[in-house]
């Protein structure tokens, strides 16, 4: 499957996909490589056929010749975009029209629906390879014989379409030296200068549409030796490229390899990291442990503070219920030896708060004579007894 260019391409000027296109197939036709088929595609999307299209329909016409219609197939494109309806009307206009297939479909071509699927292009090849034939294209004849270039029907067409460019071109150019003539008899200068500035770029084109066509004046020879240095450059431009490329391998090993101990050493320090956190968690959860510890001996402590406070005031209770029976008791005149003094003047020499607190602090003291031994002499005699009674409650 060779993959040809377009006379319609934007980026290459029709004389260098001339020159491409023929030094392929006469190269090929000396090296006994014969055609199988011709495939031209068509866009059946396209509402009309421009000029471009057009022209570059007639280039490949005069390329194959009549003789090899029959080994063309013309491929209709973009279904997919298209209803079947207006697809239909579209193509049955294309069938019938002399500017257009008419002729090729007159001389044995086919035309077949191309539906952007594998199923549908392996069908356009199949006609051609079951046909069993093979072709041979007029030009590849032409440039057998010994024609230039500009002598073949496609060079002729080419140059014909060259010289009508060109004959536009002056046109235009004349057409601009009256307008500018006039620009300077009134003085207008901006116009006059953006007149000169197009006049520069026709002349540009001129130029150019007389170089294509000297360039049209080729022979196989001058174009053979003009396609092998055109191959030598791209060759050393192919060599350059795989030496630099080769270069670009060489740094992207090289970053690979900083990439990966890059990688392998953020493993371990993540790895480091990762053994610090579980330490420090480790400790946390210790530290933990341990405030819960201390706070637990400090809830005991405080409990315990507590505990103790509340017997300390059940004893300072109890003590102070004691001290007032013991009061009661030495009130109670069985319990004196001798005589009980007389009520009315222990009234009359204290109240009944100094009584108490006397009578609690004898209590206590006689409390602590019997445990050393001894007791007081003024009250022991009335409060001894008491006072061991007190003690065993104690």
């Amino acid at each position: 499957m060779i993959d040809t260019p377009g006379f319609d391409d934007t980026n290459r000027r029709d004389i260098d996909v001339l020159k491409d296109v023929s030094f392929w197939l006469n190269k090929a036709y000396n090296e006994n490589i014969i055609l199988t088929g011709i495939i031209y595609l068509q866009s059946i999307s396209a509402s009309r056929i421009g000029g471009t299209a057009l022209k570059d329909l007639t280039m490949f016409k005069k390329l194959c010749g009549e003789d090899s219609y029959a080994s063309v197939v013309i491929g209709t494109t973009f279904w997919e975009d298209t209803d079947v309806h207006s697809g239909s009307l579209r193509e049955g206009q294309l069938k019938k029209e002399q500017m257009f297939y008419a002729p090729l479909l007159q001389g044995g071509a086919t035309m077949m629906r191309h539906f952007n699927q594998k199923h549908s292009a392996l069908s356009i090849v199949s006609h051609l390879v079951d046909r069993g034939t093979t072709t041979i294209l007029h030009i590849q004849k032409e440039l057998k014989n010994g024609k230039t270039l500009d002598e073949t029907e496609a060079g002729a067409e080419l140059e014909r379409a060259i010289i009508e460019e060109r004959k536009k071109s002056l046109k235009a150019l004349e057409q601009s030296r009256l307008e500018m003539q006039e620009a300077l008899e009134k003085r207008d200068e901006v116009m006059a200068a953006r007149l000169a500035e197009q006049q520069d770029e026709l002349e540009a084109i001129l130029q150019a549409k007389e170089q294509e066509r000297e360039e049209l004046r080729v022979d196989m020879e001058k174009l053979f030796q003009e396609k092998e240095q055109e191959f030598r450059a791209l060759k050393q431009q192919l060599s350059d490229q795989q030496e630099e490329q080769r270069a670009r391998a060489g740094q992207i090993q090289e970053l690979q390899a900083q990439v990966t101990g890059a990688t392998q050493e953020l493993a371990a320090r993540k790895n480091e990291v990762e053994e610090q956190n579980r330490r420090l968690e480790k400790t946390d959860q210790e530290n933990l442990r341990q405030a819960q510890k201390f706070a637990r001996m400090e809830e005991n402590l405080r409990l315990a503070n507590e505990d103790a406070e509340k017997k300390a005031l059940e004893l300072s209770n109890a003590q102070t219920d004691m001290a007032k029976m013991l009061l009661e008791i030495s009130r109670k005149p069985e319990n004196y030896q001798s005589d009980p003094p007389s009520y009315s003047s222990v009234t009359e020499d204290s109240d009944a708060s100094s009584d108490l607190d006397d009578v609690i602090a004898a209590s206590l003291l006689v409390g602590a004579g019997a445990s050393a031994g001894f007791a007081t002499t003024t009250l022991a005699p009335v409060l001894l007894p008491l006072a061991a009674v007190a003690c065993t409650m104690m």
